[in-house]
């Protein structure tokens, strides 16, 4: 009887320990690009919205919102996709009304964070990832406009700034600095 517990436990354990390091790895070959759209956002002030690009404005977007206890609350919102450099179309649930609504923005409104800095969008259509801080650093990669890259520290040189980003294509992470400039906070 004890036999068969033993065997029995030591099935079970290795069977835990082998799916275990399946999920492990199989999630380190699964990393993901780093997100041009379905992602959220923020904005920090009413934002004019609209049917269309450069179409007729339908209203605007409240920055936030304080319930009866005076707690305030930033509006979420989710990048469906860039259009271009100057307008994105989002969807946002929380609006004056209660409707749930798909409009255009000018990006300018854009927020990547409400109280941190963990995340930066590009703001140019192609961002240089460099290797330093100068403009003769080597280009690691090339990001597209509307890609949201995760900051891992900021660095000032003079009166510049720049990011040391890390960015996700195609399962590899690429860490390298872009310039203050070229990305939207």
């Amino acid at each position: 009887m004890k036999k068969s517990l033993i065997l029995l436990f030591a099935v079970i354990l290795s069977f835990t320990v082998f799916q275990t390091v399946f999920q492990i790895e199989g999630s380190a070959a699964k990393t993901k690009n780093s997100p041009r759209k379905n992602y959220t956002i923020f904005i920090n002030q009413p934002t004019p919205y609209y049917l269309k690009t450069n179409g007729k404005k339908l209203g605007a977007i409240p920055d936030g919102f304080t319930n009866k206890k005076g707690v305030y609350t930033p509006n979420v919102l989710k990048v469906t996709c860039y259009v271009n450099t100057k307008w994105a179309k989002v969807h946002f649930s929380k609006t004056l009304n209660g409707k749930k609504s798909t409009a255009y923005i000018p990006t300018k409104y854009i927020r990547a964070n409400t109280f941190s800095l963990d995340y930066g969008i590009t703001k140019s259509t192609k961002t240089a990832l460099k290797t330093g801080i100068t403009t003769k650093s080597k280009t690691i990669k090339t990001i597209p406009h509307g890609t949201r890259v995760s900051i891992m520290k900021v660095r000032t040189q003079g009166m510049k700034t720049f990011y040391y980003v890390t960015y996700y294509k195609n399962g590899k992470s690429y860490k390298g600095y872009i310039t203050e400039k070229s990305i939207q906070l």
